[in-house]
Protein backbone atom coordinates (compact mmCIF):
# COMPACT_ATOMS: atom_id res chain seq x y z
CA UNK A 1 0.00 0.00 0.00
CA UNK A 2 1.64 3.28 -1.12
CA UNK A 3 -0.66 5.80 1.09
CA UNK A 4 -2.42 4.88 4.16
CA UNK A 5 -6.09 6.73 4.59
CA UNK A 6 -5.29 9.37 7.74
CA UNK A 7 -8.79 8.90 8.63
CA UNK A 8 -8.57 5.18 8.76
CA UNK A 9 -5.46 5.82 11.35
CA UNK A 10 -7.23 8.07 13.54
CA UNK A 11 -10.20 5.92 13.83
CA UNK A 12 -7.99 2.57 14.44
CA UNK A 13 -6.43 5.00 17.00
CA UNK A 14 -9.39 5.99 18.41
CA UNK A 15 -10.24 2.87 19.09
CA UNK A 16 -6.83 1.63 20.89
CA UNK A 17 -8.28 4.46 23.50
CA UNK A 18 -11.31 2.45 24.01
CA UNK A 19 -9.90 -1.05 24.26
CA UNK A 20 -7.19 0.32 26.84
CA UNK A 21 -10.23 1.57 28.55
CA UNK A 22 -11.90 -1.44 28.72
CA UNK A 23 -9.42 -3.27 30.48
CA UNK A 24 -11.07 -1.03 33.68
CA UNK A 25 -14.37 -2.00 33.12
CA UNK A 26 -16.25 -4.83 34.49
CA UNK A 27 -15.36 -8.90 32.81
CA UNK A 28 -18.94 -8.49 31.55
CA UNK A 29 -18.77 -5.11 29.91
CA UNK A 30 -14.99 -5.61 28.67
CA UNK A 31 -16.31 -8.78 27.16
CA UNK A 32 -19.43 -6.73 25.85
CA UNK A 33 -16.79 -4.35 24.19
CA UNK A 34 -14.46 -6.77 22.31
CA UNK A 35 -16.81 -9.36 21.10
CA UNK A 36 -19.57 -6.86 19.73
CA UNK A 37 -19.23 -3.40 20.17
CA UNK A 38 -16.06 -3.40 18.73
CA UNK A 39 -16.38 -5.64 15.85
CA UNK A 40 -19.32 -3.38 15.25
CA UNK A 41 -17.96 -0.05 15.23
CA UNK A 42 -14.92 -1.45 12.93
CA UNK A 43 -17.12 -2.46 10.16
CA UNK A 44 -19.32 0.92 10.68
CA UNK A 45 -15.74 2.75 10.38
CA UNK A 46 -14.35 1.11 7.37
CA UNK A 47 -17.56 1.40 5.49
CA UNK A 48 -17.46 5.09 6.53
CA UNK A 49 -14.15 6.08 5.63
CA UNK A 50 -13.98 4.17 2.57
CA UNK A 51 -16.88 6.48 1.26
CA UNK A 52 -15.16 9.24 2.83
CA UNK A 53 -12.05 9.17 0.77
CA UNK A 54 -13.70 8.05 -2.91
CA UNK A 55 -15.74 11.38 -2.35
CA UNK A 56 -12.20 12.96 -1.66
CA UNK A 57 -10.10 10.80 -3.26
CA UNK A 58 -11.97 9.74 -6.20
CA UNK A 59 -11.37 6.04 -5.36
CA UNK A 60 -13.47 3.16 -5.42
CA UNK A 61 -14.81 1.91 -2.13
CA UNK A 62 -13.15 -1.60 -2.73
CA UNK A 63 -9.67 -0.25 -2.83
CA UNK A 64 -10.34 2.29 0.42
CA UNK A 65 -11.53 -0.79 2.32
CA UNK A 66 -8.73 -2.69 1.52
CA UNK A 67 -6.41 0.02 2.66
CA UNK A 68 -8.25 0.82 6.10
CA UNK A 69 -8.50 -3.22 6.14
CA UNK A 70 -4.69 -3.36 6.10
CA UNK A 71 -4.39 -0.34 8.77
CA UNK A 72 -6.78 -1.95 11.07
CA UNK A 73 -4.87 -5.86 10.81
CA UNK A 74 -1.24 -3.65 11.57
CA UNK A 75 -2.45 -2.15 14.11
CA UNK A 76 -4.83 -4.20 16.08
CA UNK A 77 -2.54 -7.84 15.25
CA UNK A 78 -2.34 -9.78 18.45
CA UNK A 79 1.27 -10.31 19.58
CA UNK A 80 1.80 -13.71 21.03
CA UNK A 81 4.04 -13.09 24.30
CA UNK A 82 6.02 -16.44 24.92
CA UNK A 83 7.33 -16.20 28.49
CA UNK A 84 10.42 -17.92 29.30
CA UNK A 85 12.39 -17.42 32.84
CA UNK A 86 9.49 -17.76 35.45
CA UNK A 87 9.84 -21.74 35.98
CA UNK A 88 12.72 -23.43 37.52
CA UNK A 89 16.05 -23.01 35.35
CA UNK A 90 17.65 -26.14 33.36
CA UNK A 91 21.84 -26.23 33.55
CA UNK A 92 24.47 -23.78 33.97
CA UNK A 93 24.61 -20.44 31.88
CA UNK A 94 25.06 -21.59 28.40
CA UNK A 95 22.31 -24.45 28.34
CA UNK A 96 20.43 -21.16 29.91
CA UNK A 97 21.34 -19.51 26.54
CA UNK A 98 20.41 -22.52 24.67
CA UNK A 99 17.16 -22.70 26.30
CA UNK A 100 16.49 -19.21 25.29
CA UNK A 101 17.68 -19.69 21.39
CA UNK A 102 15.29 -22.43 21.57
CA UNK A 103 12.33 -20.76 22.39
CA UNK A 104 13.15 -17.76 19.64
CA UNK A 105 13.18 -21.07 17.52
CA UNK A 106 9.81 -22.10 18.85
CA UNK A 107 8.06 -19.36 18.44
CA UNK A 108 9.00 -18.72 14.65
CA UNK A 109 7.89 -22.62 13.75
CA UNK A 110 4.72 -21.40 15.75
CA UNK A 111 4.47 -18.99 13.13
CA UNK A 112 5.65 -20.52 10.07
CA UNK A 113 8.73 -18.37 10.18
CA UNK A 114 11.88 -20.12 8.89
CA UNK A 115 14.32 -18.15 8.69
CA UNK A 116 15.29 -14.39 10.33
CA UNK A 117 15.94 -11.38 8.43
CA UNK A 118 19.62 -10.69 7.96
CA UNK A 119 18.51 -6.65 7.49
CA UNK A 120 15.53 -5.63 9.15
CA UNK A 121 13.63 -6.50 12.28
CA UNK A 122 11.24 -9.11 12.49
CA UNK A 123 7.70 -8.88 12.77
CA UNK A 124 6.20 -8.43 15.72
CA UNK A 125 3.80 -11.37 15.68
CA UNK A 126 5.49 -12.55 18.48
CA UNK A 127 7.96 -11.82 21.17
CA UNK A 128 10.00 -13.53 23.97
CA UNK A 129 9.34 -11.88 27.08
CA UNK A 130 12.21 -13.06 29.37
CA UNK A 131 12.74 -12.71 33.23
CA UNK A 132 14.25 -13.93 36.32
CA UNK A 133 16.55 -16.76 35.14
CA UNK A 134 16.37 -15.80 31.58
CA UNK A 135 17.33 -12.22 31.93
CA UNK A 136 19.65 -12.75 34.39
CA UNK A 137 21.39 -15.06 31.63
CA UNK A 138 21.38 -12.22 29.03
CA UNK A 139 22.51 -9.52 30.88
CA UNK A 140 25.03 -11.75 32.22
CA UNK A 141 26.59 -11.16 28.54
CA UNK A 142 24.89 -7.86 27.55
CA UNK A 143 24.50 -6.01 30.42
CA UNK A 144 27.58 -3.36 31.18
CA UNK A 145 29.80 -3.85 34.14
CA UNK A 146 27.89 -1.68 36.67
CA UNK A 147 31.20 -0.47 37.93
CA UNK A 148 32.23 1.50 34.57
CA UNK A 149 32.39 5.13 34.56
CA UNK A 150 31.30 5.31 30.65
CA UNK A 151 28.02 6.60 31.41
CA UNK A 152 26.00 4.17 29.36
CA UNK A 153 23.62 2.87 31.81
CA UNK A 154 23.23 -0.84 32.68
CA UNK A 155 19.86 -1.52 31.34
CA UNK A 156 20.38 0.14 27.66
CA UNK A 157 20.95 -3.69 26.85
CA UNK A 158 17.43 -3.98 26.78
CA UNK A 159 16.41 -1.64 24.43
CA UNK A 160 19.08 -2.55 22.08
CA UNK A 161 18.58 -6.40 22.20
CA UNK A 162 14.58 -5.18 21.14
CA UNK A 163 15.94 -3.74 18.36
CA UNK A 164 17.55 -6.50 17.08
CA UNK A 165 15.44 -9.45 17.71
CA UNK A 166 12.15 -10.08 19.09
CA UNK A 167 13.52 -10.53 22.99
CA UNK A 168 11.85 -7.90 25.68
CA UNK A 169 12.39 -7.79 29.19
CA UNK A 170 9.07 -8.70 31.23
CA UNK A 171 9.28 -5.51 32.85
CA UNK A 172 9.05 -3.38 29.64
CA UNK A 173 6.57 -5.37 27.33
CA UNK A 174 3.09 -3.32 27.86
CA UNK A 175 5.51 -0.08 27.14
CA UNK A 176 6.93 -1.67 24.11
CA UNK A 177 3.53 -3.62 22.69
CA UNK A 178 0.66 -2.21 24.08
CA UNK A 179 -2.57 -3.39 23.14
CA UNK A 180 -3.86 -7.04 22.72
CA UNK A 181 -1.90 -9.94 24.00
CA UNK A 182 -1.49 -13.61 23.52
CA UNK A 183 0.41 -15.39 26.72
CA UNK A 184 2.15 -18.43 26.56
CA UNK A 185 4.86 -20.15 29.13
CA UNK A 186 7.51 -21.90 28.01
CA UNK A 187 9.71 -24.03 30.30
CA UNK A 188 13.32 -23.88 30.23
CA UNK A 189 13.66 -27.37 30.21
CA UNK A 190 11.18 -28.18 27.57
CA UNK A 191 13.26 -25.58 25.66
CA UNK A 192 16.31 -27.06 25.93
CA UNK A 193 15.23 -30.25 24.57
CA UNK A 194 13.34 -28.71 21.78
CA UNK A 195 15.17 -29.00 18.70
CA UNK A 196 16.12 -32.55 19.74
CA UNK A 197 13.00 -34.00 18.79
CA UNK A 198 13.55 -33.94 15.23
CA UNK A 199 11.61 -31.05 14.09
CA UNK A 200 14.37 -29.94 11.57
CA UNK A 201 14.30 -31.65 8.51
CA UNK A 202 16.80 -28.61 6.67
CA UNK A 203 19.94 -27.74 9.03
CA UNK A 204 20.05 -25.33 6.92
CA UNK A 205 16.91 -23.13 8.61
CA UNK A 206 18.84 -23.28 11.96
CA UNK A 207 22.30 -22.56 10.84
CA UNK A 208 20.70 -19.44 9.23
CA UNK A 209 19.03 -18.27 12.26
CA UNK A 210 22.33 -18.97 14.78
CA UNK A 211 23.81 -17.15 12.15
CA UNK A 212 22.24 -14.09 12.42
CA UNK A 213 20.94 -14.15 16.25
CA UNK A 214 25.29 -14.53 16.85
CA UNK A 215 25.77 -11.42 14.56
CA UNK A 216 23.36 -9.75 16.39
CA UNK A 217 24.14 -10.32 19.70
CA UNK A 218 27.93 -10.02 19.62
CA UNK A 219 27.23 -6.64 18.15
CA UNK A 220 25.89 -5.82 21.26
CA UNK A 221 28.53 -7.78 23.71
CA UNK A 222 29.92 -4.49 25.73
CA UNK A 223 34.02 -3.87 25.86
CA UNK A 224 34.17 -4.76 28.97
CA UNK A 225 34.08 -8.54 28.01
CA UNK A 226 36.65 -7.87 25.32
CA UNK A 227 39.28 -6.71 27.98
CA UNK A 228 40.84 -10.15 28.56
CA UNK A 229 41.06 -9.92 24.51
CA UNK A 230 42.96 -6.99 23.93
CA UNK A 231 45.12 -8.30 27.40
CA UNK A 232 45.74 -11.33 25.23
CA UNK A 233 46.77 -9.36 22.23
CA UNK A 234 49.11 -7.57 24.26
CA UNK A 235 50.87 -10.75 25.61
CA UNK A 236 51.19 -12.23 22.00
CA UNK A 237 53.13 -8.84 21.15
CA UNK A 238 54.92 -8.22 23.84
CA UNK A 239 56.84 -12.35 23.68
CA UNK A 240 56.74 -12.16 20.01
CA UNK A 241 53.89 -14.54 19.18
CA UNK A 242 51.77 -14.42 15.62
CA UNK A 243 48.05 -12.79 16.44
CA UNK A 244 46.61 -15.65 15.42
CA UNK A 245 46.27 -18.36 17.49
CA UNK A 246 44.88 -21.59 18.82
CA UNK A 247 41.62 -21.57 21.62
CA UNK A 248 41.44 -25.10 23.06
CA UNK A 249 38.28 -25.42 25.73
CA UNK A 250 39.07 -28.27 28.05
CA UNK A 251 36.13 -28.96 30.54
CA UNK A 252 36.09 -31.52 32.64
CA UNK A 253 32.08 -31.52 32.78
CA UNK A 254 32.10 -33.10 36.37
CA UNK A 255 33.48 -36.04 35.22
CA UNK A 256 31.04 -37.44 32.83
CA UNK A 257 32.36 -36.34 29.94
CA UNK A 258 33.29 -39.88 28.61
CA UNK A 259 30.01 -40.97 29.26
CA UNK A 260 28.32 -38.05 27.11
CA UNK A 261 30.65 -38.80 24.62
CA UNK A 262 29.71 -42.37 24.32
CA UNK A 263 31.71 -45.81 23.44
CA UNK A 264 31.16 -44.97 19.75
CA UNK A 265 33.40 -42.34 19.10
CA UNK A 266 36.98 -41.13 20.45
CA UNK A 267 37.22 -39.63 23.87
CA UNK A 268 40.27 -37.24 23.08
CA UNK A 269 38.49 -34.33 23.11
CA UNK A 270 37.34 -34.66 26.85
CA UNK A 271 41.24 -35.25 27.77
CA UNK A 272 43.01 -33.08 25.22
CA UNK A 273 46.08 -35.00 25.23
CA UNK A 274 49.34 -33.05 23.36
CA UNK A 275 49.54 -36.18 20.55
CA UNK A 276 45.82 -35.39 19.80
CA UNK A 277 45.99 -31.71 19.57
CA UNK A 278 49.00 -31.93 17.24
CA UNK A 279 47.43 -34.37 15.17
CA UNK A 280 44.13 -31.39 14.80
CA UNK A 281 47.08 -28.73 14.09
CA UNK A 282 49.16 -30.20 11.84
CA UNK A 283 47.70 -29.36 8.67
CA UNK A 284 48.12 -25.87 10.02
CA UNK A 285 51.35 -25.87 11.62
CA UNK A 286 53.32 -24.81 7.96
CA UNK A 287 56.73 -22.30 8.29
CA UNK A 288 54.33 -19.52 9.22
CA UNK A 289 52.19 -20.55 11.76
CA UNK A 290 54.73 -23.19 13.27
CA UNK A 291 55.04 -20.86 16.50
CA UNK A 292 50.98 -20.46 16.39
CA UNK A 293 50.34 -19.86 20.38
CA UNK A 294 47.77 -22.22 22.10
CA UNK A 295 45.44 -20.75 24.61
CA UNK A 296 43.82 -22.78 27.26
CA UNK A 297 39.92 -21.70 28.59
CA UNK A 298 39.14 -24.26 31.22
CA UNK A 299 36.78 -24.70 34.24
CA UNK A 300 40.04 -25.95 36.05
CA UNK A 301 38.59 -29.15 36.90
CA UNK A 302 41.52 -30.76 34.78
CA UNK A 303 44.59 -29.36 35.89
CA UNK A 304 46.53 -32.47 34.52
CA UNK A 305 45.12 -31.51 31.12
CA UNK A 306 46.93 -28.25 31.28
CA UNK A 307 49.65 -29.55 32.59
CA UNK A 308 50.37 -31.90 30.44
CA UNK A 309 50.13 -29.48 27.04
CA UNK A 310 52.42 -27.01 29.26
CA UNK A 311 55.42 -29.79 29.60
CA UNK A 312 55.15 -30.95 25.83
CA UNK A 313 58.28 -30.77 24.43
CA UNK A 314 56.91 -29.49 20.88
CA UNK A 315 53.60 -27.37 21.62
CA UNK A 316 54.34 -26.46 25.08
CA UNK A 317 56.28 -23.38 24.89
CA UNK A 318 53.46 -21.86 22.81
CA UNK A 319 50.88 -23.18 25.17
CA UNK A 320 48.82 -19.88 27.10
CA UNK A 321 46.56 -20.21 30.34
CA UNK A 322 45.24 -16.92 30.61
CA UNK A 323 44.21 -17.63 34.51
CA UNK A 324 48.04 -18.01 34.92
CA UNK A 325 49.34 -15.91 32.25
CA UNK A 326 46.91 -12.91 32.38
CA UNK A 327 46.55 -12.34 35.85
CA UNK A 328 45.50 -8.52 35.27
CA UNK A 329 43.19 -8.90 32.78
CA UNK A 330 39.76 -8.59 33.60
CA UNK A 331 37.80 -12.54 33.20
CA UNK A 332 34.21 -13.78 33.25
CA UNK A 333 32.58 -16.53 31.63
CA UNK A 334 31.48 -14.16 28.56
CA UNK A 335 35.67 -13.23 28.33
CA UNK A 336 36.44 -16.68 28.18
CA UNK A 337 34.04 -17.08 25.11
CA UNK A 338 35.11 -14.03 23.15
CA UNK A 339 38.41 -15.37 23.53
CA UNK A 340 38.06 -18.60 22.00
CA UNK A 341 35.54 -16.93 19.66
CA UNK A 342 38.29 -15.07 18.28
CA UNK A 343 40.83 -17.64 17.44
CA UNK A 344 41.92 -18.79 14.31
CA UNK A 345 41.56 -22.34 15.00
CA UNK A 346 39.25 -23.83 18.08
CA UNK A 347 39.28 -27.52 19.67
CA UNK A 348 36.54 -28.47 21.99
CA UNK A 349 34.52 -31.14 23.33
CA UNK A 350 31.36 -31.79 21.71
CA UNK A 351 29.16 -32.77 24.64
CA UNK A 352 29.53 -28.72 25.91
CA UNK A 353 26.83 -26.52 25.20
CA UNK A 354 29.83 -23.83 25.47
CA UNK A 355 32.01 -25.53 23.03
CA UNK A 356 28.91 -25.42 20.46
CA UNK A 357 27.67 -22.37 20.93
CA UNK A 358 31.74 -20.83 20.49
CA UNK A 359 31.76 -22.88 17.39
CA UNK A 360 28.21 -20.70 16.13
CA UNK A 361 30.13 -17.82 17.27
CA UNK A 362 32.86 -18.27 15.20
CA UNK A 363 31.20 -18.91 12.34
CA UNK A 364 28.57 -16.07 12.36
CA UNK A 365 32.10 -14.05 12.61
CA UNK A 366 33.10 -15.78 9.33
CA UNK A 367 35.23 -18.40 11.02
CA UNK A 368 35.97 -21.25 8.39
CA UNK A 369 33.63 -23.84 9.62
CA UNK A 370 36.36 -26.60 9.09
CA UNK A 371 38.27 -24.80 11.56
CA UNK A 372 35.50 -25.69 14.07
CA UNK A 373 37.71 -28.66 15.97
CA UNK A 374 34.44 -29.97 17.70
CA UNK A 375 32.62 -32.76 15.86
CA UNK A 376 35.93 -35.20 15.48
CA UNK A 377 36.17 -39.23 15.24
CA UNK A 378 38.51 -41.39 14.10
CA UNK A 379 38.91 -42.00 9.94
CA UNK A 380 36.23 -44.62 8.58
CA UNK A 381 36.54 -44.44 4.96
CA UNK A 382 33.86 -46.35 4.31
CA UNK A 383 31.48 -43.12 5.51
CA UNK A 384 33.09 -39.99 5.24
CA UNK A 385 30.89 -37.67 3.96
CA UNK A 386 31.60 -34.86 1.66
CA UNK A 387 31.43 -32.10 4.17
CA UNK A 388 33.84 -33.82 6.27
CA UNK A 389 37.45 -32.70 6.45
CA UNK A 390 39.63 -35.07 6.83
CA UNK A 391 42.97 -34.33 8.82
CA UNK A 392 45.33 -37.43 9.26
CA UNK A 393 43.53 -39.79 11.42
CA UNK A 394 40.26 -37.95 11.93
CA UNK A 395 37.75 -36.56 9.96
CA UNK A 396 35.97 -33.38 10.80
CA UNK A 397 32.55 -32.42 10.87
CA UNK A 398 31.96 -28.34 10.00
CA UNK A 399 28.64 -28.51 9.69
CA UNK A 400 27.77 -30.57 13.14
CA UNK A 401 27.53 -27.21 15.03
CA UNK A 402 24.37 -27.04 13.70
CA UNK A 403 22.09 -29.38 14.12
CA UNK A 404 24.36 -32.67 13.97
CA UNK A 405 21.77 -34.93 14.77
CA UNK A 406 20.47 -33.89 10.75
CA UNK A 407 24.29 -33.77 9.22
CA UNK A 408 25.93 -36.14 10.66
CA UNK A 409 23.70 -38.93 13.24
CA UNK A 410 26.70 -40.19 14.24
CA UNK A 411 28.96 -37.74 15.00
CA UNK A 412 26.75 -36.39 18.00
CA UNK A 413 27.99 -38.27 20.87
CA UNK A 414 25.76 -40.47 23.35
CA UNK A 415 24.53 -37.24 25.16
CA UNK A 416 24.59 -34.57 22.36
CA UNK A 417 24.16 -30.75 22.75
CA UNK A 418 21.11 -29.54 19.54
CA UNK A 419 22.67 -25.40 20.28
Amino acid sequence: MSKRPDTCIYFADTIMQQLQKSKRKSKIRQSLWKRVCYPCTLVFLLTLTSWVHVLTWEKSPSEYWNDCVTVFKDIFAKTTVYELGKGQQFGQTNNQLVAILHALDYAMDQHGQAMLSEDSFPDNRFVISVSHWARNTLAQFLQQDPSSTSGISTNDWINELYQELPILTLDRLEDAIPGWKRFRTLQAGEMFFYTQKGNYSNHAYLKQRRMVVFKRLLHLVPLVHFQAYNALLGYLRQNQFSDKYVAIHSRGLDGQCSWRVGPNLTDDECHMRPSYIKALLRPHRDSLTRNMPIVIISDMQQKQTIQRLVNDPEIGPNVIVPAFDLPNAQRTLVSDMILAAKSSIFVGPRVSSMTVIIGQMRAAQGASLETNKIFVRKTNSSTILSSFTVVGDYEICGECIFYCNVTATDMCGHKPVYA
